[in-house]
């Protein structure tokens, strides 16, 4: 098998991964990098002559993997038949593991969706203490094994270098989650109060916005966003900058990007479903929601920037690590 050859020559076991912004910066881990040798899993799918659809794509990947023998295989999710099928070839190869990677915030820390809510994994790489304790209550009966691993990309960077500034420029960012059709109307009415304020509004708009998505056999539009500045920058090399007063957002992960790179927040959650408004941001940031439109002069909106709210709301979530993939953090003993 592949990976004996290589833990033999090369003493490296082999890594199977899923290229995503949490993995990559374990994977580019230089003390992974010493102990692994990793390959792109979407490279050995494309070599597969047959659509997704036959069967015999799943037959030959499976023998694929007998033939590599990978020690892990890394995702950032458990939910299509590909994941399911690396979960099958791990119960059935002890010594191998299936690893996912938490990859977002959720719906601000709810999990509304069923199929997220229950592992189907060896191993669990979760952000902090808050989603460990969740998703053991939802998965108490279970083997996987869940790790407060950090988040990746936050893991690549030493936070205590980076200081909160006391801009007054007026300049605001809003950065929130995908702005369907049923939810433009809101943040239309938010651009324009901001705006009639004296604010500078610019929008780092969702990778969705543009675009539409069927769920459960309905259309969903995310229409594009007319009559704003939009930032076409990334949204990291925005936040590392902090030159905007505030960053407004909602239960996106971006929020928490936000206050990582200590950008002072807003947090503004439109709609009345309960796990939108009410949830784990919500237990420390007021939503602007329920009274934007009562706002009469920029200082009511800046008396409701709290750091120390940002920050009890950030340290709940997300705990720091180190990225390196060790046999004591990833194999029970």
């Amino acid at each position: 098998m592949l990976n004996f050859v290589c833990k033999h020559i090369l003493k490296k076991d082999i890594v199977l991964y899923k290229p995503h912004r949490q993995t990559f910066p374990i994977i580019t881990n230089e003390v992974n990098q010493s102990n692994y040798i990793f390959i792109n899993l979407y490279s050995i799918w494309k070599l597969i002559p047959f659509s997704s659809k036959n069967k015999m794509k799943f037959k030959v990947m499976y023998l694929i993997l007998n033939i590599i023998n990978p020690k892990l295989i890394i995702d950032i999710n458990w939910i299509t038949i590909w994941e399911s099928l690396y979960l099958v070839w791990t119960k059935n190869h002890k010594k191998s593991k299936f690893i996912v990677v938490q990859h977002g915030s959720y719906v601000a820390g709810v999990v509304n969706d069923v199929a997220h809510k229950y592992t189907k994994c060896d191993v669990f790489l979760i952000w902090g203490n808050y989603f460990k304790e969740l998703f053991e209550n939802y998965n108490k009966n279970k083997r996987t094994q869940i790790i407060s691993f950090g988040n990746p990309v936050y893991n690549t960077k030493n936070r205590d270098n980076l200081r909160y500034s006391n801009n007054n420029t007026g300049n605001v960012l809003i950065a929130p989650s995908a702005i369907n059709q049923e939810r433009l109307s809101f943040y239309s009415d938010l651009f324009k109060k901001i705006e009639m304020l004296g604010f500078n509004v610019f929008v780092k708009t969702h990778a969705k916005q543009g675009t539409n998505k069927i769920l459960s056999g309905n259309k969903i539009s995310y229409p594009v966003l007319e009559g704003v500045n939009v930032i076409d920058k990334n949204l990291e090399e925005v936040l590392k900058k902090n030159n905007f007063d505030f960053i407004i957002s909602d239960h996106s992960t971006s929020l928490l990007d936000a206050i990582f790179f200590k950008n002072k927040v807003l947090y503004f959650s439109p709609m009345n479903h309960k796990e939108i408004t009410e949830n784990h941001y919500s237990k420390y940031l007021v939503n602007i929601f329920d009274d934007y439109k009562k706002f009469k002069t920029k200082e009511e909106i800046y008396s409701l920037l709290s750091i120390k709210n940002q920050e009890s709301l950030f340290s709940s979530m997300i705990n720091a690590g180190d990225n390196i993939l060790t046999k004591d953090k990833l194999y029970r003993s």
